[in-house]
């Protein structure tokens, strides 16, 4: 499980979909992911298949998160727009969404119209200046394929070309989106 490093913290307990006990089997600080590995096996029913190629600017995109914290039991999906392919500073390892977010969709798949994952929301800083309405950030799909080669996970690509209808896009987003539970 894929997710961003301020949902784990400094957790005692992390539970996945509150039923599964997972650790942090590797992090990057530096791009503020975490991978969980649940302490049991688990066969999902769908997995994160990537962009196999850099995301195009201005396509439709949703997020699979879960803006009511869980409380609807299944991810749903946010829709907006790829507004730039980098950080309002240049950052290269980010993508500008033009969507609003609620904190407790970071860590949520950046889905485009085929289903293929082009990133991952990230938080919105805690400190220093705050995001106007409808900016928020994701991490680039390809900084997470190079953070799952260096965990000894091999990420696949996706090879679909047409976009998916929106109930396929919903369903496939609720399937492959978990809820990250850190208790203390």
């Amino acid at each position: 499980v894929l997710t961003t490093i301020e949902v784990v913290g400094s957790c005692n307990q992390l539970l996945i979909d509150d039923l599964y006990e997972a650790d942090v089997g590797y992090r990057d600080d530096s791009l503020g992911l975490a991978i969980l590995r649940p302490r049991e096996a688990l066969s999902p029913a769908a997995f994160a298949q990537f962009l196999p190629g850099p995301a195009r600017l201005r396509s439709d995109i949703a997020v699979a998160g879960f803006p009511y914290g869980g409380a609807r039991g299944t991810a749903s999906l946010n829709y907006g727009i790829l507004a730039d392919l980098r950080g309002l500073n240049g950052e290269e390892s980010l993508q500008r969404l033009a969507l609003d977010i609620t904190t407790t969709e970071a860590g949520g798949p950046v889905l485009d119209t085929t289903g293929a994952v082009l990133g991952m929301v990230l938080p919105e800083p805690a400190a220093g200046r705050t995001l106007p309405p409808g900016v928020s950030f994701a991490l680039r799909g390809d900084q997470m394929q190079s953070v799952l080669t260096l965990a000894g996970l091999n990420p696949t690509t996706s090879s679909r070309s047409d976009a998916l209808p929106q109930e396929a896009l919903a369903r496939l987003g609720a399937t492959m989106t978990v809820l990250v539970s850190c208790w203390n």
